[in-house]
């Protein structure tokens, strides 16, 4: 009986594993035409995805199931927070992130993915998958768009292409992209503006994207192990920081997934002249980028998270009913089988007493 039980209980944790889990989900509802000035305020780039989470928060798990963190040296940026900001238009993905309390990248002899950088990689979203996945001389790849944003402690600004699958171009610095420091307010804002013909997303027809990301903060933040792991930093997702190469499936289970606004929304938002300095497809140049493959040590939108499908709900009720049932089905059996053999033995006995008399 207690190996049926066993079996059963298994059973239940096998098909509860079974059911697929529901990623973080967002969605844009109210679609904007940002300029891109290294500045960000909720009226121009709308509500946030995420809102001043602190390392020690997404230490925690308590934002989502996908925002983690890599707090190396606990001691330090125990202030810091960002908020996480994405929204669109008919031509372009806006990308936006404020870290606060933060001190200003001062190293100047560590790699870009180990001082303060923000960084994402974007796809439209694939059930399963997560991001989309191409075949290419015979090998499987995961296919998505991403950037690197990084302003080093000389005061430049760089983007690095972290694309793969698609032909990797370069964003024009300060129009299609930009990285402030502002010391009075130690906070650090990057804005960046890739348009959709660089992705596999089509604003027209994709209805959801899915978009891991890394939150980096300042190198000397992490006295542990700078020079080694880097700064201690955001994850949403693990996938834009170990993603590249052949059958590597970093984004799978490691993205958010966000709603578009329809066409309809973003046309009924579109202004009625045109928006001065707005990123344009005049400013990307057809470059030879070397995708990234360095692991890097890891969001975006508007409005509440939208829920749990109710089938998952649904399937996770009826499997433990259906489990219930069979366990009361099996010591009902078990109940009946004593009772029998109780029988039995009883009718042998009656019969054993009538031949000795």
């Amino acid at each position: 009986m207690k190996k049926i039980v066993s079996l059963l209980l298994v059973a239940v944790m096998a098909l509860a594993f079974a059911i697929p889990t529901s990623a973080a989900a967002y969605r844009v509802s109210d679609p904007k035409w940002v300029t891109i000035d290294g500045k960000i305020t909720q009226e121009e780039w709308g509500n946030p995805i995420y809102k001043g989470v602190t390392l020690q928060q997404a230490e925690e798990g308590k934002v989502d199931d996908r925002l983690s963190c890599w707090w190396f040296d606990s001691t330090n940026n125990a202030e810091a927070s960002f908020d996480l900001y994405l929204t669109h238009n008919d031509t372009n993905l806006f990308v936006g992130c404020v870290i606060h309390d933060v001190d200003a990248e001062t190293c100047t002899d560590g790699y870009g993915w180990q001082q303060m950088n923000f960084a994402f990689t974007v796809s439209d979203y694939h059930e399963g998958t997560d991001v989309r996945r191409i075949q290419f001389e015979g090998k499987e790849y995961e296919a998505y768009t991403g950037y690197r944003i990084l302003l080093n402690a000389k005061g430049k600004l760089a983007a690095q292409a972290i694309t793969q699958g698609l032909t990797a171009k370069s964003l024009y610095p300060g129009e299609d992209y930009q990285a402030v420091y502002d010391p009075a307010t130690r906070t650090m804002t990057y804005e960046v503006a890739v348009p959709f013909d660089l992705t596999y997303i089509n604003p027209n027809t994709t209805k959801e994207i899915a978009l891991s990301a890394v939150v980096a903060l300042n190198m000397y933040g992490n006295t542990v192990s700078g020079t080694k792991d880097g700064s201690n930093r955001w994850l949403v997702g693990t996938g834009t920081a170990f993603c590249g190469g052949p059958e590597n499936w970093a984004h799978q289970g490691q993205c958010i997934r966000i709603q578009l606004a329809s066409p309809e929304k973003v046309l009924e938002n579109t202004p009625s002249e045109t928006i001065p300095n707005a990123p344009g497809m005049s400013y990307h140049k057809d470059v030879e980028v070397e995708i990234s493959s360095e692991p890097q040590y890891n969001a975006i939108t508007s409005d509440e998270p939208i829920s749990t499908p109710l089938i998952i709900i649904l399937a996770s009720v009826i499997i433990v009913i259906l489990c219930a049932v069979a366990v009361t089905v099996t010591l009902v059996r078990e109940r009946n089988k004593k009772a029998a053999a109780a029988n039995a033995m009883a009718m042998a006995a009656d019969g054993k007493d009538g031949e000795e008399a």
